[in-house]
């Protein structure tokens, strides 16, 4: 099993995950998707665009995938 960490960031980083991850999902491959928060809206909601907490979630993941970061962030 693989551990991916999961970031959508703001906007379309969603959509975006919502189709990558479905493609994943249609592999013979076992994945744990672990979420993470970052972006503008985390930057608004939690005073930081990058929290400690996703930063760790990466470094344990065996990948990483990243939607998209707002302009601020």
């Amino acid at each position: 099993m693989y551990n991916i960490a999961v970031i959508p960031g703001d906007g379309i980083g969603r959509e975006v995950m919502d189709a990558c991850i479905s493609v994943l999902n249609s592999l013979d491959i076992d994945f744990n998707f672990n979420y993470g928060e970052a972006g503008d809206e985390c930057l608004e909601k939690n005073g930081e665009a990058l929290p400690d907490e996703t930063i760790e979630l990466a470094k344990n993941a065996d990948a990483c995938l990243f939607g998209a970061a707002g302009e601020t962030a």
